[in-house]
């Protein structure tokens, strides 16, 4: 599952160089997501294409007007992606980093920065203030984590049956 409305939430970022919804407090933001329509728009100074100005605006929409995976994929601005070919392809950056925890391509994080976990925002994703028209939903993260469950389980289904295989094999040979 993606969340195509992040998407083009992150491509605004990288391409305009700051986040569209940026506020001073967290209500503040959270109400010109909620409002999205009047504060989704690129400042007339950053000039991008109207093909990418098109994808962003078909990714930071109502859901039911959001477009998926496939037409993505088929969007003008992808036009030059070899999407059959991608795996294959040497990536432009390959970060060097010294073991799982190297985190030195992000930004260090600012002492007086609240990182621990006495938020006083707990509670926050009450219904009341809930951000509607998002793609991915909590069911859609559960679903996920239970097919992922079944794909990590599916190698020792394997194993079960190729043992049960072999026995009858061999059951068969020492009836023979």
């Amino acid at each position: 599952m993606v969340d195509w409305w992040s998407m083009g939430v992150i491509m605004f970022e990288c391409l305009c160089g700051y986040a569209p919804f940026h506020a001073n407090d967290p209500l503040a933001t959270c109400r010109k997501i909620v409002r999205y329509e009047k504060y989704f728009k690129v400042p007339h100074d950053i000039k991008l294409s109207k093909n990418v100005m098109d994808l962003m605006k078909k990714l930071v929409c109502p859901t039911n007007k959001r477009i998926g995976f496939e037409d993505i994929k088929e969007h003008p601005w992808f036009k030059k992606v070899p999407w059959n070919n991608l795996h294959s392809m040497k990536p432009s950056f390959i970060p060097q980093l010294q073991n799982d925890f190297d985190a030195k391509y992000f930004d260090s994080v600012e002492s007086e920065q609240q990182v621990d976990g006495d938020n006083k925002a707990e509670g926050y994703s009450s219904d009341a203030n809930r951000v509607w028209g998002y793609t991915f939903t909590r069911q859609d993260a559960e679903a996920a984590k239970k097919l992922k469950q079944q794909q990590d389980n599916k190698p020792q289904q394997q194993q079960v049956q190729n043992k049960q295989a072999i026995n009858e094999n061999e059951e068969e040979e020492v009836e023979q």
